[in-house]
């Protein structure tokens, strides 16, 4: 008796079930990461959080941030609750979180059976948000301000522009479509505070040419616009360097970055001569080659350096032109020394230009400034020599017969 086809179909899928039951395992869905967010108070904390979506218990989680364009990472233990709830406040205070950039963060969870999962990066924009900052755009400028209305806005990109164009008269430079960023404060405090914990308090301006971002104190008042004239062309001088040069603006000597920074400024510093003439009246003036890597942190010092450094530019500038200028650029771009550059670039070293920098500057005789610096080493040769002869004139007069 043959077994009808229903019977034959419903005992074929049975057998297939029992093979799927007893061979198949169950896949255990992934961990993952879901409702990132963040929120900040700028300057003081951070809190992150999100929801965890896995079957296994969590031995702790971690979560990870740091600047778009810094290498250096901060780690902050997160509590996990048992709905998969995370959540970590990071105490800001005394850190150094780069102002006005992108943050990248993502969570590392480490669960009970040893396993890790580790969730893809998200990203927020660290932005000072102690203020309610108004914005007006206009070509590449982008102006930022909390106080004041907008004919200081106006004003800011008025100059940005004037600066840009003094700036391109006097090296040649590769203008970046990407936005500009000024942020206006109306005091040097506040915009101090955006720098971290190291920066000093003479600081009125400072430019983050990874971010493209500049941020200046112009406080309210008759000096403004000439604040203003100096400081936003300043520092668009070095975001305009490293949009030219890339990372290669990192070789640069700082006596170079800040004194054509300090050349573009529409109204020049008018204490910087009179501190020129006084240092070198004081036989004070700081040699050019320390100021190579770094300026004085002391405000004094500091200033006489950018005084130096816009002089010794500019007569730079006057001797060699904008050519001799993308010369030196070029010559440090290729990962010369401040020394070596300056002889590949110019043809002279560093000491024999700042010597003629000095005769042009202050007058200087050339042949006493030469015989100055030769000063040390005759008083070395005389020693060297002196003994010497003492001996042989001791020895001449012993052997002298007496009378």
């Amino acid at each position: 008796m043959r077994a009808a086809p229903h019977a034959v179909r419903l005992a074929a899928l049975t057998a297939v079930l029992i093979l799927i039951f007893c061979f198949v395992q169950p896949v255990s869905a992934q961990p993952g990461i879901t409702s990132p967010e963040v929120e900040y108070e700028f300057g003081r904390s951070i809190t992150f959080r999100a929801s965890l979506e896995a079957s296994s218990p969590v031995q702790n989680a971690v979560v990870l941030f740091g600047a778009e364009n810094s290498s250096h990472t901060f780690p902050g233990e997160a509590s996990v609750t048992s709905d998969g709830e995370i959540q970590m406040t990071y105490n800001l205070e005394g850190q150094s979180l780069q102002a006005f950039s992108n943050v990248e963060y993502r969570f590392r969870i480490t669960f009970e059976d040893g396993e890790t999962y580790t969730s893809p990066f998200y990203s927020f924009y660290y932005e000072d948000n102690r203020f309610e900052w108004q914005t007006l755009e206009e070509e590449i400028y982008r102006v930022h301000w909390y106080s004041g209305d907008v004919t200081l806005a106006q004003d800011v990109l008025d100059v940005a522009q004037a600066g840009m164009d003094r700036a391109r008269g006097l090296i040649s430079l590769t203008v970046q479509d990407e936005t500009l960023d000024i942020y206006v404060y109306d005091n040097p405090k506040d915009m101090q505070d955006v720098l971290g914990p190291s920066s000093e308090n003479w600081v009125a301006g400072h430019a983050d040419p990874e971010v493209g971002v500049m941020v200046v104190a112009l406080p309210p008042g008759p000096d403004q616009r000439l604040d203003m004239e100096q400081r936003i062309p300043h520092e668009l001088m070095h975001l305009l360097l490293y949009g030219t040069m890339g990372t290669k603006y990192a070789e640069l000597p700082v006596w170079l970055s800040e004194g054509l920074a300090s050349i573009t400024e529409l109204y020049p510093n008018p204490d910087y001569q009179i501190l020129l003439n006084n240092a070198y009246d004081n036989e004070s003036l700081i040699p050019i080659g320390d100021l190579c890597s770094s300026f004085p942190r002391d405000a004094s010092k500091a200033l006489l350096a950018y005084a130096e450094a816009a002089s010794f530019t500019r007569y730079l500038r006057q001797t060699e032109g904008s050519a001799g200028l993308d010369r030196l650029l070029q010559t440090y771009g290729d990962g010369y020394d401040c020394q070596r550059g300056l002889e590949v670039a110019i043809g002279r070293n560093l000491p024999q230009l700042e010597r003629q920098w000095r005769q042009a500057v202050f007058g200087e005789d050339g042949q006493v400034s030469a015989l100055s610096q030769l000063l040390p080493w005759l008083f070395l040769l005389a020693a060297a020599l002196g003994a010497p002869l003492a001996v042989v004139i001791l020895t001449t007069v012993r052997r002298m017969p007496t009378v």
